[in-house]
């Protein structure tokens, strides 16, 4: 027999994890603001409101939840994946609605980090004789929220490196062709990543060679994520199939401030030219990031290739890594090898990831991590094996 207590437990985290499932709807559309479901209950636990937040200065979840529900809401509970907000940014504070709604019991999986929130919802539902409880699938609220908390703690986006190689490390063979390492089941699922991120990195060599239209396909309720071309010592062409008219969204190219004037073709007016000072072969990371941060972007999935991979990784720029093995191996010195960076020098250096995870994607296996340095574990938001399974 399962003790009351048990039960609420379950059932708590039942609604909550159906907070989350709402707030992956919004994956890649709400940046700069967090990603959120809510759910509301009846006084006799019957569902009467969902929803999620869609987009930047539209309806928090709560509010579309809570408006769902009308009168209903009376004596009820409300389900949330992050603690409602007491501030006014684009639209007013979360807390008015839900005091105002008669909810009598919000069930929150955690505090919002953002230091004008940060406990103040709370407090303030708390001081109008609303029960609040806290930290419920507390560490699937924050992962869904990398990107946020980057923002709020580091003031740059979470970067998540997407790489494809054969089971020897390369992504290329001697004579550049790199079509197709992967089988369509992985690809596929690259279009789902692409639709969850707010931007998709590419560097130059691999915009020339793969000509890709780093645009979403095949996905209902899609949309295109901006995209970021690191252009190195030679200026990107205007004829690129991203740059054309069928592929619908911006394009940046970041580019070298010393290159800023070479002599170029002509871009369509939907891309952008950003000159960024030098460091080495690319334009500043660090500076690249933060010009995106300065766009509201949370989120950024780099798809390579090799340089640029290696440049991220040598400045300490990648978060988490997305990484395809295809059953092949192309046993060539003189392939292309997934990454060209200069460090780590020693296996002792090497970089670890943790909470790693393995996914089948037909013959493909995607093996995904955060790195063991990352302020997610140092600041207290995830343990080292909270995303396993």
């Amino acid at each position: 027999m399962i003790e009351n207590s048990q039960f609420e437990n379950s059932q708590h985290e039942k609604w909550m994890r159906r907070c989350i499932e709402l707030a992956l709807k919004g994956e890649g559309r709400t940046s700069p603001n967090p990603v959120v479901g809510a759910v509301v209950l009846d006084a006799n636990g019957k569902v009467v409101g969902e929803g999620f937040h869609a987009k930047a200065g539209e309806d928090h979840a709560e509010v579309i939840a809570l408006k769902q529900a009308g009168e209903r809401a009376k004596g009820g509970t409300l389900y949330v994946s992050l603690e409602p907000c007491s501030h006014h940014g684009k639209t007013p504070p979360c807390v008015n609605s839900v005091i105002a709604s008669g909810i009598k019991h919000v069930v929150a999986a955690t505090v919002d980090p953002n230091p004008f929130v940060s406990g103040k919802g709370f407090e303030e539902l708390t001081n109008a004789g609303i029960e609040v409880t806290s930290d419920l699938c507390r560490e699937e609220s924050l992962w869904i929220n990398r990107g946020f908390l980057s923002r709020i703690k580091r003031s740059r986006p979470w970067l998540c490196l997407k790489l494809a190689s054969t089971l020897d490390g390369k992504i290329a063979d001697r004579n550049g062709k790199s079509r197709w390492i992967t089988g369509e089941a992985a690809r596929a699922h690259v279009h789902h990543l692409r639709n969850t991120f707010d931007c998709v990195m590419v560097g130059s060599a691999t915009a020339r060679l793969d000509n890709p239209k780093l645009n979403v396909r095949d996905l209902e309720s899609s949309r295109n994520p901006l995209r970021a071309v690191i252009e190195g010592s030679t200026p990107m062409e205007s004829d690129l199939r991203m740059f054309s008219d069928e592929v619908e969204g911006r394009t940046l190219i970041f580019c070298r401030e010393d290159m800023h004037e070479a002599p170029r073709q002509l871009y369509p007016s939907k891309v952008q030219l950003v000159p960024i000072p030098p460091m080495g072969r690319f334009p500043d990371l660090s500076i690249v990031l933060k010009h995106l941060f300065d766009m509201d972007i949370n989120t950024i999935l780099c798809e390579g290739g090799a340089k640029l991979a290696g440049s991220l990784l040598d400045a300490n720029l990648v978060d988490e890594v997305n990484w395809f093995f295809a059953p092949k191996i192309l046993a060539d010195s003189e392939a292309i090898p997934v990454v060209a960076g200069s460090l780590p020098k020693t296996l002792d250096e090497a970089l670890n990831l943790k909470n790693t995870r393995i996914e089948r994607y037909g013959d493909d296996i995607l093996v995904k991590g955060v790195r063991a340095d990352n302020f997610m574990f140092s600041a207290g938001f995830l343990r080292p094996d909270s995303l396993k399974g």
